[in-house]
């Protein structure tokens, strides 16, 4: 798979840019989860995975212009990465018709912990938590310790549940955007009625 090949490889580094040219990747089931430490421009392609598809995205790692379909109900703590340190700009993710009600993540629709710019964005996938911090697109936006870097998350959009997996939880937080957030989250819309447990 020369996606895998591309992250495992010398060239996944900060400065260069990698464009996916084919209009459709399937992901397959022993796909193994990387960090970002480039720009990765989809080109408008749609990524197939059954869960999450990537580790971790770097501070000089940013992944744009495309979408990531969610195919299968894996564990996974976000669809695109655990955590954002970098740029996730213009990426949606949906899921599969048949994985409506039973794919989820399990602390943010995109990211489970963003320390970087999340721009222009949506998330159709559920997130149901049982601990920490939850939301439609992060579990937690704040600055990472030692960096300069101020978290935005900005334009984004949610078309699904937010909630706790049970009402015997450790939740600290729940929202339709982001759990808990620290500088700014502007101009986005929650669309699915109400979060559950919400503060």
């Amino acid at each position: 798979d020369e996606l895998n090949a591309f992250l495992v490889g010398t060239d996944n580094k900060a400065g260069n840019t990698a464009v996916i040219a084919a209009p459709n990747l399937v992901l397959g089931d022993n796909w193994t989860l990387r960090d970002l430490n480039c720009t990765l421009n989809l080109g408008g392609a749609t990524i197939h995975s059954n869960g999450q598809f990537l580790k971790d995205i770097t501070e000089k790692g940013s992944l744009i212009n495309g979408s990531v379909n969610i195919v299968g109900d894996g564990d996974m703590t976000a669809a695109l990465c655990a955590t954002n340190s970098g740029n996730i700009e213009q990426v949606d993710v949906t899921v599969d018709e048949d994985m409506r009600l039973l794919a989820y993540a399990t602390q943010g629709g995109l990211a489970g912990i963003n320390y970087g710019y999340i721009i222009n964005c949506k998330s159709a996938l559920q997130v149901k938590g049982s601990s920490g911090y939850i939301g439609g697109i992060a579990g937690e936006s704040k600055q990472k310790e030692g960096s300069t870097v101020l978290p935005v998350i900005d334009k984004c959009e949610v078309n699904a549940r937010v909630g706790a997996t049970d009402y015997d939880t450790s939740i600290n937080g729940a929202g339709g955007i982001v759990g808990y957030a620290e500088n700014r989250v502007s101009r986005c819309s929650f669309n699915y009625g109400m979060t559950l447990m919400q503060q």
